[in-house]
Order: C-alpha cells, then structure tokens, then sequence
C-alpha cells in the first residue's frame, strides 16, 4: 500500500512540476523579434526582443558559460532607458527562477528586475552591472509572478537560459483530487481482492 501511494505522489509532483528553461536555439538568431507565443510567452509588450547568434561576437578570452549559439537582446535598447515586459500568453502566473545576462555591444549595461502581481510591485532586485568579460549567472527564484519587468540603461544587454516555470497551485483543483483520491481506492480494492 505504501508503494501505491508513494508512487502516486512521485507521479502527481512530475506532472505538476516541471522547469522549462528557454534558450533561443531552434529560432533563427537573425535579429528578428522572438514570435509573441514563443515558449507560451509575450516577450514584445513593452520593448521589441529578438534572438541574435552571439557566436561570431564571442570573445575567445572570456567565458561564456550559459550563452551559447543563440541569445535573448533588447533591440532597441541603445536608444534610451527602457523596460522589456515578459508575460505568459494566457496571462496566467509563473516564476521566473534564473537566467544568463552580459552586456549586449556599445558599453557597460545595467539592469535592474521586477515582478509583478495584478499589476503590484512584488519583487525587486538589486541593480546588476553587465560587462563584456564575464556572463552574470543571476538567481531570482520569484513565485507567484504575472509580469517580469528587465530594467535597462540605453545600452542592449543578451540573456540566455532563462528558467521559467509555471505556477502550481498549493490547493489542486477539486476535479483532480477527486480524481487522485478515486483512483487510490480503486487500487486500494483491487489490492484487497488480489
């Protein structure tokens, strides 16, 4: 019985979570935006994303542990100060857990991040300073988010390997329990019939 049960609950926590790390590599890395629904994501709300292939720019000197092949830039991002807006299509919730970030061509780049619930402020980060010689490994893990705000000075930075996943409930839906718990009885039965 115990191993019906445990083996119930690796099943439901596998089904329900799970990370989805975005890396830009089967999208053509020509500069174009990122399509809307990529991912399940609106990445083009507020400032205009595109993939670029940042493997002719790299530096041999420098590591570039998590950007590789293609990256996430700001496009327009020399222009002026500006904020990209990344939401979920369906506008549902998610958490934004980490990613890659270094500075994009022409200067230093700082960035700063927010999340957002309903249109509240929940989180905000510390500013981070992007160079050229070395990739920021930067860790949020922010639940319960339903827009993730880049903060930028006028200069493009490049992100990859953004690990995003979807927010779980912490109370399943009542067709699902209801489910889970009628399926635990039926093998609980079947068990006292064997």
């Amino acid at each position: 019985m115990k191993t019906i049960i445990l083996t119930l609950a690796i099943i439901f926590q596998l089904s329900t979570a799970h990370a989805n790390v975005i890396n830009f590599d089967d999208l053509s890395g020509n500069s174009d935006p990122v399509p809307d629904s990529y991912n399940g994501i609106t990445w083009n709300s507020a400032n205009i994303t595109g993939v670029i292939d940042v493997s002719p720019y790299m530096d041999p000197n420098v590591n570039y542990t998590g950007i590789e092949n293609n990256a996430l830039f700001n496009a327009f991002g020399y222009l002026n100060a500006n904020t990209t807006i990344i939401r979920m299509t369906d506008s549902s919730s998610f958490n934004f857990i980490s990613g890659f970030w270094s500075e994009g061509i022409a200067g230093d780049v700082q960035v700063q991040f927010e999340g957002y619930l309903n249109n509240q402020k929940i989180y905000t980060s510390d500013s981070y300073d992007l160079n050229n010689i070395s990739v920021s490994s930067i860790i949020l893990n922010w639940n319960q988010i339903d827009a993730f705000h880049i903060n930028s000075n006028a200069a493009i930075w490049i992100a990859d390997n953004l690990e995003i996943t979807p927010s779980v409930s912490a109370v399943p839906l009542p067709g699902a329990a209801l489910l889970l718990i009628s399926g635990i009885l039926s093998l609980i039965g079947i068990r006292k019939t064997a």
